[in-house]
């Protein structure tokens, strides 16, 4: 089993770098791959896809929620997809084998399409923009999607 451990690194006269080390569980010692680059600001929310066990999602405060193959060492070819929500992500997921969703921190929330193999490079993949959901949902925060096919649970707070 692989399992994803988020953090910084501090390199002598460098800045810190947002570090996801993924480790298996049968031999910790040492990482299996380590992504450091793909990310300018802090990791928040690190996920594995539901019935793809090799590709793994990561967001974070600088806007990007980033989609990698972890079979793939090299990090730039490990990359396969960067979706940019504009907002520093809270909370990112798997809604569903070919969905993605992210909250940022001011409770902003969409809905991606992931890109297939087959997909041009720069082809504009559906987004559905549900924009601030705190009205809607009458509650001060957003918490997580929970998903629960073919729906999904969103988990809500007030500081009220």
């Amino acid at each position: 089993m692989l399992v994803c451990f988020c953090g910084r690194l501090s390199l002598q006269n460098r800045d810190e770098l947002p570090l996801k080390l993924l480790r298996d569980t049968r031999n910790a010692s040492k990482p299996v791959q380590a992504y450091v680059e793909s990310h300018n600001d802090t990791v928040t929310q690190v996920a594995f896809h539901p019935t793809q066990q090799q590709t793994l999602l990561s967001g974070a405060t600088d806007g990007l929620v980033s989609i990698f193959d972890t079979t793939i060492s090299d990090e730039d070819d490990a990359l396969v997809q960067v979706l940019n929500h504009y907002g520093a992500v809270h909370c990112a997921g798997f809604l569903n084998a070919e969905e993605v969703y992210a909250v940022s921190t001011d409770e902003q929330l969409s809905v991606y399409t992931l890109s297939k193999p087959t997909d041009a490079e720069d082809a504009t993949l559906p987004v559905t923009a549900f924009g601030d959901v705190r009205e809607q949902l009458k509650s001060s925060y957003v918490v997580d999607l929970f998903p629960n096919s073919p729906s999904a649970y969103i988990a809500t707070g007030d500081t009220s």
